[in-house]
Protein backbone atom coordinates (compact mmCIF):
# COMPACT_ATOMS: atom_id res chain seq x y z
CA UNK A 1 0.00 0.00 0.00
CA UNK A 2 2.29 2.82 -1.18
CA UNK A 3 1.24 6.03 0.52
CA UNK A 4 2.27 9.16 2.28
CA UNK A 5 -1.14 9.77 3.81
CA UNK A 6 -2.90 9.84 7.14
CA UNK A 7 -5.79 7.43 7.67
CA UNK A 8 -8.41 7.63 10.40
CA UNK A 9 -9.65 4.17 11.35
CA UNK A 10 -12.85 3.62 13.31
CA UNK A 11 -13.83 0.22 14.71
CA UNK A 12 -17.36 -0.34 16.03
CA UNK A 13 -19.07 -3.34 17.62
CA UNK A 14 -22.23 -3.70 19.69
CA UNK A 15 -21.61 -3.52 23.47
CA UNK A 16 -18.06 -2.23 23.00
CA UNK A 17 -16.52 1.24 23.05
CA UNK A 18 -15.89 2.61 19.57
CA UNK A 19 -12.19 2.74 18.79
CA UNK A 20 -10.45 5.41 16.75
CA UNK A 21 -6.89 5.10 15.54
CA UNK A 22 -4.83 7.47 13.44
CA UNK A 23 -2.47 5.78 11.01
CA UNK A 24 0.27 8.01 9.63
CA UNK A 25 2.12 6.28 6.81
CA UNK A 26 5.15 7.91 5.27
CA UNK A 27 6.77 5.19 3.23
CA UNK A 28 6.66 3.99 -0.34
CA UNK A 29 7.91 0.52 0.58
CA UNK A 30 4.93 -0.76 2.57
CA UNK A 31 3.12 -3.48 0.63
CA UNK A 32 0.92 -4.98 3.35
CA UNK A 33 -0.22 -3.90 6.74
CA UNK A 34 -1.92 -5.90 9.47
CA UNK A 35 -3.48 -4.20 12.48
CA UNK A 36 -5.09 -5.82 15.49
CA UNK A 37 -7.55 -3.97 17.68
CA UNK A 38 -8.63 -4.80 21.21
CA UNK A 39 -12.08 -3.44 21.94
CA UNK A 40 -13.15 -2.43 25.43
CA UNK A 41 -16.55 -3.61 26.72
CA UNK A 42 -19.03 -0.94 27.82
CA UNK A 43 -18.95 -1.07 31.63
CA UNK A 44 -19.74 1.46 34.34
CA UNK A 45 -16.46 2.96 35.52
CA UNK A 46 -14.49 1.88 32.44
CA UNK A 47 -11.87 4.46 31.46
CA UNK A 48 -11.19 5.28 27.82
CA UNK A 49 -8.05 7.23 26.93
CA UNK A 50 -8.39 9.62 24.03
CA UNK A 51 -5.10 9.63 22.19
CA UNK A 52 -5.92 12.10 19.46
CA UNK A 53 -7.74 14.91 21.24
CA UNK A 54 -5.07 17.56 20.91
CA UNK A 55 -4.97 21.29 21.57
CA UNK A 56 -2.60 24.00 20.52
CA UNK A 57 -0.21 24.43 23.44
CA UNK A 58 -1.57 26.68 26.16
CA UNK A 59 -4.96 27.19 24.46
CA UNK A 60 -8.43 25.69 24.15
CA UNK A 61 -8.13 25.56 20.36
CA UNK A 62 -8.41 22.01 19.06
CA UNK A 63 -5.99 20.75 16.45
CA UNK A 64 -7.72 19.60 13.26
CA UNK A 65 -6.71 15.97 13.82
CA UNK A 66 -8.88 15.94 16.99
CA UNK A 67 -12.19 15.99 15.15
CA UNK A 68 -12.23 12.41 13.81
CA UNK A 69 -11.85 11.05 17.36
CA UNK A 70 -14.43 13.48 18.72
CA UNK A 71 -16.82 12.30 16.00
CA UNK A 72 -16.23 8.69 17.09
CA UNK A 73 -17.40 9.71 20.57
CA UNK A 74 -20.46 11.42 19.05
CA UNK A 75 -21.30 8.26 17.07
CA UNK A 76 -20.82 6.12 20.16
CA UNK A 77 -23.06 8.29 22.32
CA UNK A 78 -25.75 8.45 19.62
CA UNK A 79 -25.69 4.65 19.38
CA UNK A 80 -25.73 4.18 23.18
CA UNK A 81 -28.35 6.69 24.31
CA UNK A 82 -28.36 5.60 27.97
CA UNK A 83 -24.62 6.01 28.45
CA UNK A 84 -23.38 9.02 30.42
CA UNK A 85 -19.73 10.00 30.39
CA UNK A 86 -17.29 11.97 32.51
CA UNK A 87 -14.48 13.84 30.80
CA UNK A 88 -11.15 14.22 32.62
CA UNK A 89 -9.03 17.12 31.38
CA UNK A 90 -5.26 17.13 31.79
CA UNK A 91 -2.35 19.36 30.84
CA UNK A 92 1.34 18.75 31.13
CA UNK A 93 3.01 19.66 34.41
CA UNK A 94 4.99 22.64 33.10
CA UNK A 95 4.05 26.20 33.96
CA UNK A 96 1.77 27.65 36.61
CA UNK A 97 -0.28 24.88 38.26
CA UNK A 98 -3.27 27.19 38.84
CA UNK A 99 -3.34 28.27 35.19
CA UNK A 100 -3.03 24.65 34.06
CA UNK A 101 -5.98 23.69 36.26
CA UNK A 102 -8.13 26.43 34.70
CA UNK A 103 -6.94 25.51 31.20
CA UNK A 104 -7.73 21.82 31.68
CA UNK A 105 -11.28 22.69 32.82
CA UNK A 106 -11.74 25.02 29.86
CA UNK A 107 -10.63 22.21 27.55
CA UNK A 108 -13.18 19.86 29.11
CA UNK A 109 -15.85 22.49 28.46
CA UNK A 110 -14.63 22.86 24.86
CA UNK A 111 -15.02 19.13 24.25
CA UNK A 112 -18.41 19.08 25.98
CA UNK A 113 -19.57 22.01 23.81
CA UNK A 114 -18.50 20.16 20.69
CA UNK A 115 -20.40 17.01 21.71
CA UNK A 116 -23.50 19.07 22.56
CA UNK A 117 -23.26 20.89 19.20
CA UNK A 118 -23.50 17.46 17.55
CA UNK A 119 -26.75 16.60 19.34
CA UNK A 120 -25.58 14.97 22.58
CA UNK A 121 -27.49 16.11 25.68
CA UNK A 122 -25.34 18.10 28.09
CA UNK A 123 -26.98 16.14 30.92
CA UNK A 124 -25.10 13.04 29.72
CA UNK A 125 -21.67 14.71 30.00
CA UNK A 126 -19.88 15.65 33.18
CA UNK A 127 -16.29 16.75 33.39
CA UNK A 128 -13.44 17.99 35.50
CA UNK A 129 -10.05 19.49 34.80
CA UNK A 130 -7.02 18.24 36.75
CA UNK A 131 -4.32 20.48 35.33
CA UNK A 132 -0.88 18.91 35.51
CA UNK A 133 -1.57 17.09 38.79
CA UNK A 134 -2.36 13.81 37.01
CA UNK A 135 -0.60 13.90 33.63
CA UNK A 136 -1.63 11.03 31.39
CA UNK A 137 1.82 10.53 29.85
CA UNK A 138 5.33 11.29 31.03
CA UNK A 139 6.87 14.39 29.47
CA UNK A 140 9.34 12.22 27.59
CA UNK A 141 6.49 10.72 25.57
CA UNK A 142 4.34 13.80 25.01
CA UNK A 143 4.04 15.44 21.63
CA UNK A 144 3.68 19.21 21.83
CA UNK A 145 2.68 18.81 25.51
CA UNK A 146 -0.96 18.47 24.57
CA UNK A 147 -2.12 14.95 25.36
CA UNK A 148 -5.21 16.01 27.12
CA UNK A 149 -8.28 14.05 27.89
CA UNK A 150 -9.95 10.80 28.71
CA UNK A 151 -13.46 9.78 29.62
CA UNK A 152 -15.20 7.19 31.72
CA UNK A 153 -18.67 5.72 31.98
CA UNK A 154 -20.94 7.01 34.71
CA UNK A 155 -23.92 4.77 33.95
Amino acid sequence: MPSTKVFNIEVQAANFVNLAERLDIHTLELKTLEMNFKLQPIEVGAVVNLKNILFYMGTTSLLEESYPELDVIVDFLKSNTKVEIELDGHTDNRGDPKKNLVLSQQRVEKIKSYLVSKGISSRRIKGKGFGGARPIAPMTVRKRANLTDGWSFLS
